[in-house]
């Protein structure tokens, strides 16, 4: 220890080097601080999800979910197991003990589930590794020139997969909107008179929306790749399916009725959450704003607003969240969401943490 004080008292330019260095990493290090107002302090969860659909609440504990809690019953570290039995839906709920790994829980679950034989084809699924206190962002997706079937359109298959780009989103759940389908209106009539049945119609419809390899066609020092298109891609490509041939060319546009399922002009909306793990949500939202303003700038077929909205929306739900936790006396709690929904620029939540400051300080004065 002597030794120590001497050195620092006869070397103060390496002292002074010393003090400097770890000032600027402890400066850098509070700068890049998260403030999580609600830290994720839920214990390690496993979620097993199966869908089968048509299928009573009875049959589905007695199909579904008894083979699969027979399948993990016994993990390593499994503290409690519950399952939940609605219409057509399957929910087990495994919790294990405190420290084990969220990875390896589930893949000591996968492992068991690959035995599981189901009825139905039903197949059991993990749902996204997150927790109670994962959702961190909303938004609403609006458009004045698209219906509600192509906002939907475009939200699944252009905004979800660059959202889920974003490091630490576990998922983008959707809420609302109209799944694009085509719909063949049969006519009773018409298939007695040409002797169709509607096994028929069905088989000629899958046989005739799929794309087909014919291998290679060599010719000199070239070669040729000979495939077959055939997907469907609109209504008129449906129309034209072939049913039968003999003793007359009838296609579904000369027997049936095809159209969309649902008319265009809808004035409902999109909304849409995503859920964010491991992370804090400070940074989650500063990413999904930059990937939300990329999508804005390559004008995915129509102008999309909702970020600023979504803001918004987050900050007055967390400084909500604060008010209630003042109200019931927890006020650090209240003190970490009244930051958190400043730093997203809320003014409310500005003036609650000023007004906060101001009772503690007049508490800390001594009484006069």
């Amino acid at each position: 220890m002597k030794k120590l004080i001497f050195l620092a008292i006869h070397r103060r330019g390496l002292m002074f080097v010393l003090f400097a260095f770890i000032a600027v990493v402890g400066y850098y290090s509070w700068t890049r601080l998260a403030i999580d107002a609600y830290p994720d302090i839920a214990d390690t969860t496993v979620q097993i999800v199966t869908q089968v659909p048509g299928l009573a609440a009875e049959e589905i504990e007695q199909q579904i979910t008894i083979p699969i809690e027979r399948a993990v019953n016994g993990l390593p570290g499994l503290n409690v197991m519950r399952s939940k039995n609605t219409f057509g839906l399957s929910t087990v709920v495994l919790v294990f003990d405190d420290g084990i790994d969220d990875y390896w829980a589930r893949q000591r679950v996968q492992e068991r589930l690959v035995d599981v034989e189901l009825p139905y084809d039903a197949v059991p699924g993990l749902n996204p590794l997150t927790s109670p206190t994962g959702e961190i962002f909303r938004y609403v997706i609006e458009s004045d020139n698209l219906d509600l079937r192509e906002i939907t359109d475009l939200h699944k298959w252009v905004i979800i997969p660059r959202l889920k780009q974003v490091t630490g989103v576990a998922d983008v759940s959707n809420y609302g909107g109209i799944t694009t389908q085509y719909q063949i209106e049969l006519n009773p009539r018409k298939m007695e008179e040409y002797d169709i049945s509607l096994s028929d119609v069905t088989e000629k419809v899958e046989m005739n929306n799929v794309n087909a390899g014919g291998s290679m066609l060599s010719r000199g020092d070239l070669s040729y790749v000979i495939r077959g298109i055939g997907l469907v891609k609109d209504l008129k490509d449906l129309g034209r399916i072939v049913i039968k041939t003999n003793p007359k060319y009838l296609s579904l546009n000369e027997m049936y009725q095809v159209a969309n399922s649902y008319p265009k002009g809808s004035d409902d909306f999109v909304n849409v959450f995503d859920i964010a793990v491991r992370m804090y949500p400070n940074d989650e939202v500063a990413n999904l704003n930059a990937a939300a303003v990329a999508l804005s700038k390559k004008d995915v077929r129509t102008a999309i607003k909702f970020m600023e909205k979504a803001n918004k929306q987050t900050a007055e739900y967390i400084n909500n969240s604060g008010v209630y936790d003042f109200l019931n006396g927890d006020i650090n709690q209240s003190i970490a969401a009244f930051t958190q929904a400043a730093h997203m620029s809320n003014e409310a939540a500005k003036a609650n943490l000023k007004q906060l400051q101001k009772i503690l300080d007049m508490k800390k004065m001594p009484n006069k």
